[in-house]
């Protein structure tokens, strides 16, 4: 028993923004009868109750004799099984006839109803139905639309009655029970269990879920609750973090330790100031003390990446900045950083730097101070602003960093927070170059590590011969060794033995490598 196409597609879901979590719902019938006739013709009563069919039939007569009384059949519904906090996005009525032939004319009613099915519920839906449809039933499985809205305001009555005449002489019968009874069944939009989520950074966030306030690293406060009627433990906007990019890099080989600090805030939030003053004097020291080049400042305005190619360790200066790296601006277009205030004699020696009335700043449009995702030396995933990449001589050293930290929340308003972080150093390998040790890409999921040897496979998957990095040997990477064929240079892809040309020997190793990725 199904019905023509036309009508379930004449259906449309509530626009996506409407729906939350949406769930299906089966509900089976409580009662089920037919209605019979007494003078063939005429409903009279219902009968046949609860069984294994409900049977609908025309009348029809021979010679003025009744030989088939018309029954008409009807199923109840019991929709407080449906969520009170949910809403009906769409409703079928669902089941199976007893041969795929059986099929007519057909006429289908509902009607919000209520207590037990009874022959003046049956009537009312006859002649006063809240919504009917007039059309063809197939024989077999049947699949049919009901009006959403009607469905939904039948809950406040408590049962929906549907009520089924199919004009077959041979009459209709549709299963009660097994796989494809007849049967509601109901998607419906779940509003979402909200409720505040106070934050690792103390902020406290309205109207999350649960789940969205773990995924967000942050504490649930429970049904209903909200940031008004909650106090989190303690409002801090910004925690200190560092992620250390290196061991004993310097060209002396001197045993040092190079790493990037961040001040940790909430996405969205901007760091403008990192400052001393008498509430936060002593600010960055380690215990034997930083390494300072001679190209260099205490700044990320002072250093300039045009001289790395002669000074390789400059790289390495420390110094302070808000989120930028050099004078450039690096990883932004340019650097505004700001000074007021600060002696910087003792740490452009290798100290200490102590500030007691000093900051360095960027201004609230600049682009440089706005949180930017990355990944801490814990493996937690942050967003932040740098603030300092500093070099501590000594292996064994440790790192001390005390601030007062002015910011704004993603609504604009300032805030400002004392923060320290005391932190060693740690070995790290980042073989793929990507600023984050490889532990942590592994942890985070970043890397595949199949083989559990504690290195990212896509460091230990070299192809030999691959100069168009596409991970095979094959006719195009010997063409761009043919096309390179007598070049000299630094970086040359076709340099396959690294002597600084493509010559001969290249091209006798490519021939080598054909095929073997």
């Amino acid at each position: 028993m199904k019905f023509v196409s036309r009508v379930i597609a004449m259906m449309f879901l509530p626009a996506a923004s409407a729906i939350g979590a949406v769930e299906t719902i089966e509900i089976p019938w409580s009662q089920t009868a037919s209605m019979g006739a007494t003078n063939c013709c005429t409903y009279s009563s219902l009968s046949w109750w609860n069984g294994e069919f409900t049977y609908t039939q025309k009348c029809s007569s021979y010679a003025g004799s009744c030989i088939g009384s018309k029954r008409g059949a009807f199923w109840h519904f019991d929709l407080s099984s449906i969520p009170e906090d949910a809403s009906i996005l769409y409703c079928h009525f669902k089941g199976q006839t007893e041969f795929s032939d059986m099929g007519g004319d057909t006429t289908v009613g509902i009607r919000g109803t209520s207590g037990s099915l009874s022959n003046t519920m049956a009537y009312s839906v006859i002649n006063s139905p809240e919504w009917q449809y007039n059309g063809y039933f197939w024989g077999g499985t049947f699949n049919f639309s009901l009006p959403a809205n009607i469905v939904e305001s039948a809950r406040e009555d408590g049962m929906l009655t549907i009520y089924t005449y199919v004009s077959n002489s041979g009459g209709v019968d549709v299963h009660n029970t097994g796989p494809n009874a007849a049967r509601l069944s109901i998607a419906i939009d779940v509003a979402p269990v909200i409720g505040a989520c106070c934050m690792s950074l103390g902020q406290c966030l309205d109207s999350l879920t649960e789940e969205d306030c773990a995924a967000k690293g942050g504490t649930w406060r429970g049904v209903d609750s909200s940031c008004g009627l909650v106090e989190c433990e303690k409002m801090e906007y910004a925690q200190l973090h560092h992620r250390i990019v290196g061991g004993s890099m310097l060209s002396t080989g001197e045993p040092s330790w190079t790493v990037d600090v961040f001040a940790a805030v909430a996405e969205g939030d901007r760091v403008e100031a990192v400052a001393g003053n008498s509430l936060q004097q002593k600010m960055i020291s380690s215990t034997y003390g930083f390494y300072q080049d001679a190209y260099g400042g205490p700044t990320s305005k002072e250093i300039n990446p045009a001289f790395y190619p002669f000074a390789p360790d400059l790289h390495l200066d420390s110094r302070v900045t808000i989120g930028a790296l050099d004078m450039t601006g690096d990883p932004f277009d340019e650097n505004n950083l700001g000074v007021v205030g600060i002696d910087w004699e003792v740490f452009e020696s290798g100290g200490d730097l102590s500030v007691g009335n000093g900051t360095w700043y960027v201004l609230a449009d600049q682009e440089q101070g706005v949180a930017q995702p990355f990944v801490s030396q814990d493996c937690s995933e942050q967003y932040g602003v740098r603030i300092a990449r500093l070099t501590a001589m000594g292996l064994d050293s440790t790192i001390m960093v005390e601030a007062l930290v002015q910011g704004r929340d993603e609504y604009g308003e300032p805030w400002q927070d004392l923060v320290d972080h005391t932190f060693a150093y740690e070995e790290v390998q980042d073989c793929n170059g990507n600023q984050v040790s490889d532990t942590c890409d592994i942890a985070n999921g970043d890397s595949q590590d199949q083989d559990g040897n504690g290195i990212p496979d896509e460091c230990e998957n070299v192809c030999e011969g691959d100069v168009d990095g596409d991970a095979d040997a094959d006719v195009d990477d010997l063409l761009l060794v043919i096309g390179s064929y007598g070049m000299a240079g630094d970086d040359l892809d076709a340099d396959l033995d690294g002597d600084g040309d493509v010559d001969v020997d290249d091209l006798l190793s490519m021939l080598n490598y054909f095929g073997g990725c």
